[in-house]
């Protein structure tokens, strides 16, 4: 069987099973294309079924050599490692060549937050007067409102959102329906870009439609965040993803225990939430260090 139709079909059986996005799988896609082509010009090896340990092994030790980051290649890791399960279970090789691989270890690295006040400021002084700016607007509270994800935002329709309930319908990782509440500013924000949608001529039923009326792609978002912004504070680069992680460290500094946080996130696993305890642990040192007399002394 072909590389390209061994990796295809690896990639129906995942989307089959796990329900995943168009996006993961073209990561999954990237990832395998770019061993199996490793292997080919760098081993000799143009047969990924006859792959061994040590050629695997010689392309992870490559790919941290050259500068890639350690994140980047445990994804890469990951993908090969479900590859080479699903073709033992096809029965097409005896022995899975990934075991015995040790895991790649990833420095832990706190998420960039931005600060409550900054963001109060931000959001309280803007005065949207434009279709666009009042969408985006909408986009914003609704992000740190409830934590979404990007491809959440984007997915999201007109008969997914209860403005009179404040909640709305999101499809999460693995394709897991979630409902995510969210509050009084986004509810107005909302309704005001509502009021607006239609002079956007929008050609779809997604909620958040681009100037051309289409819906918002992934990196059109991420371009609307960052130039807002960019705009509003030049002091802290943000994307979608901040955004979340504002959400979940101010709730969580206000309060919130760690499993309302995960529900809200859509997290699978409390260890995933984990993180933002360690946000939060950095927020008392600081206090600390401000407050306690031995401390301000020095």
């Amino acid at each position: 069987m072909e590389k390209s139709i061994l990796v295809e079909e690896f990639l129906k059986s995942r989307s089959a099973e796990r329900g995943l996005s168009e996006n993961t799988l073209e990561a999954y896609r990237r990832d395998l294309n770019q061993i199996i082509e490793f292997m080919g010009e760098a081993l000799g090896i143009n047969d990924p079924l006859k792959a061994t340990r040590e050629d695997l092994r010689a392309f992870f030790s490559a790919l941290l050599s050259y500068g890639f980051q350690p994140r980047s290649a445990r994804r890469k890791l990951s993908a090969v490692r479900q590859f080479y399960k699903f073709l033992r279970k096809r029965g097409l090789i005896d022995r899975d060549p990934t075991l015995g691989i040790g895991p790649i270890k990833v420095p832990r690295t706190l998420p960039k937050v931005i600060p409550e006040r900054v963001i109060n400021q931000i959001l309280d002084n803007w005065t949207p007067e434009t279709p666009l700016a009042k969408r985006n607007k909408a986009i914003v509270e609704l992000l740190y409102s409830s934590g979404l994800r990007a491809s959440e935002l984007i997915g999201i329709k007109l008969t997914d959102l209860d403005l009179e309930a404040r909640e709305v319908r999101v499809l999460g990782k693995g394709g897991k329906q979630r409902v995510a509440p969210f509050g009084r500013a986004a509810k107005v924000a909302l309704e005001v870009y509502l009021d607006v949608r239609g002079d956007l001529k929008p050609k779809t039923d997604h909620l958040f439609v681009n100037s051309s009326g289409r819906p918002l792609s992934r990196r059109g978002l991420h371009f609307i965040i960052s130039r807002v912004f960019d705009k509003l504070t030049s002091s802290y680069p943000v994307h979608p993803h901040v955004l979340r992680h504002s959400f979940a460290t101010h709730m969580l500094d206000h309060g919130a225990d760690l499993r309302t946080i995960q529900e809200l996130l859509g997290h699978a696993r409390l260890k995933t939430t984990e993180i933002y305890t360690h946000l939060s642990l950095e927020k008392i040192k600081t206090i600390y260090k401000k407050t306690h007399p031995r401390e301000r002394e020095k």
